[in-house]
């Protein structure tokens, strides 16, 4: 069952959407959120590229970042908002960090040029469960393994927030972030300035039409890919010699739909064949 989009009236800060309309829309506010979350002061920053699109290749895979800003000392934050648990989510890390990389230095150009990079992902659940610990903050850099006083200082830094951590010396600010994070009402400045801008954000007609716009098209994405999936498991199917009507069965079972739809998906199937092959 596809899964259903939220009303836009429904959209809270945690969602991707709203996030970054929220923080790519209220620089003051997103400085203040990274000030939190980094514990630093910082000047002021600008907005790099709203949901900026990485496709570097046309065989490596794409990622669109939520929000991607810059500061006036060489420094550059990507902030995810990450509401389901992703075993990946190291990995991605890493990707990222490449892909952020490729982008920010030209051709030629001497390595020191890269810019300090943040990548930020906020989550809702505790994606370390599995060390025992439920930190608030995880800050990673890279250090030598033989001895940790030794940093390699590449610059790079990844910090995942977790929602559910625990809340043992945090300030007050960032107990009230955590929380609202989770759900509760905005009780700090910044959670109330936040709230406010979800609020207005709520009124926004034409971002209504922006939200309805993207869903209809992942729903279009995730339709193409879904036929995709089944002509290709038909052909493999069709490839060991499987006769039809077992195929029948087989695809309506493996993508819980009914009999009449795969046999058009076998039509489909035949009708691209015979283009191929004429």
């Amino acid at each position: 069952m596809a899964k259903r989009f939220k009303d836009y009236s429904e959209l809270t800060f945690t969602d991707d959407f709203m996030f970054c309309k929220v923080m790519s829309t209220n620089l003051d506010l997103c400085k203040e959120v990274l000030e939190l979350i980094l514990n630093m002061n910082i000047s002021r920053i600008e907005l790099v590229e709203s949901q900026k699109t990485f496709d570097i290749t046309a065989l490596a895979k794409s990622i669109r970042l939520d929000v991607y800003v810059s500061d006036d000392s060489n420094t550059v934050y990507d902030v995810e908002m990450q509401t389901t648990l992703a075993t990946d989510l190291p990995k991605r890390t890493r990707y990222y960090q490449g892909m952020l990389d490729i982008n920010l230095i030209e051709k030629g150009s001497p390595y020191k040029e890269l810019k300090k990079t943040y990548i930020i992902f906020i989550c809702l659940e505790n994606p370390f469960k599995e060390s025992g610990k439920n930190l608030p903050i995880y800050t990673f850099e890279n250090i030598c393994l033989q001895d940790n006083e030794i940093k390699l200082k590449d610059d790079a830094y990844k910090v995942i927030i977790n929602a559910a951590g625990d809340r043992d010396n945090l300030s007050d600010n960032m107990c009230a972030f955590l929380d609202y994070l989770q759900g509760k009402d905005a009780e700090s400045k910044l959670t109330k300035a936040i709230e406010t801008s979800v609020d207005k954000a709520i009124e926004r007609s034409d971002w209504r039409v922006e939200y309805m716009t993207l869903n209809a098209k992942i729903m279009e994405e995730r339709e193409d890919e879904r036929i995709k999936n089944i002509l290709t498991t038909i052909s493999i199917l069709k490839g060991l010699g499987i006769q039809d009507s077992k195929i029948i069965e087989q695809i309506s079972e493996r993508f819980g739909i009914t009999l009449d739809e795969t046999y058009k998906y076998l039509d489909k199937y035949y009708e691209e064949e015979n283009k191929t092959n004429s």
